[in-house]
């Protein structure tokens, strides 16, 4: 969500003003390899998971 304003108020003067504000949770998911054993081809994994809440505002 932003907004974008720009005026003219002649040819030699005008303003811009530009503003973008971001609120996201991304969630991600993932197998972890943590040992391999060669003699018999056992592999153990972990779950991992990440998240969060972030907000972000840009005044540009």
């Amino acid at each position: 969500m932003g907004y974008r304003f720009n005026h003219n108020f002649s040819d030699a003067w005008s303003i811009r003003h530009n503003t973008q504000y971001l609120q996201y949770s991304p969630q991600r998911y993932a197998p972890l390899y943590s040992f391999f054993d060669e003699t018999t081809g056992l592999v153990e994994r972990t779950e991992y998971f990440a998240g969060g809440n972030y907000q972000r505002f840009l005044p540009m």
